[in-house]
């Protein structure tokens, strides 16, 4: 698990026994999965999740309230925007995730092998091993 959602669960679970509801294992289980359905499996958005119970009391786990989704969603805005990169032969703004599939699809200014010179080396490099 990730060390800030661990932290934000021990908070959590702190923050349940501060207010005399400490956790069972059963309520551990439901609310593992209930945070899991919430946070869409988001580990920053489960984080938020948690801390927004813990800071506000709560004794179970709900969806952010507005204020800290309007938070939350411009840390996810930053968050992208320092992960993107750009295309080294286009300039365009993409993910690491994607760089590949745009430099090898999408993107028009990167080079493309030529076949006719590809058929070419292909050729010279049979005629080499069929002499020797």
């Amino acid at each position: 698990m990730n060390p800030e959602l661990q932290e934000a669960w021990d908070d959590f679970k702190k923050s349940r026994k501060e207010i005399k509801y400490p956790l069972t294992s059963t309520a551990i289980k439901k609310l593992r999965k209930k945070l899991s359905i919430l946070s869409f499996n988001n580990e920053q958005l489960a984080i938020a999740i948690l801390n927004q119970s813990s800071e506000c009391g709560y004794r179970g786990l709900f969806p952010l309230n507005k204020q800290n989704q309007e938070m939350y969603e411009a840390a996810e805005r930053a968050r992208r925007k320092r992960e993107t990169i750009q295309c080294q032969y286009c300039f365009l703004n993409i993910t690491e995730a994607t760089k590949q599939r745009h430099e090898s699809n999408e993107c028009t200014m990167a080079p493309r092998p030529d076949p006719v010179r590809a058929q070419g080396m292909i050729d010279e490099l049979m005629m080499k091993m069929g002499k020797n």
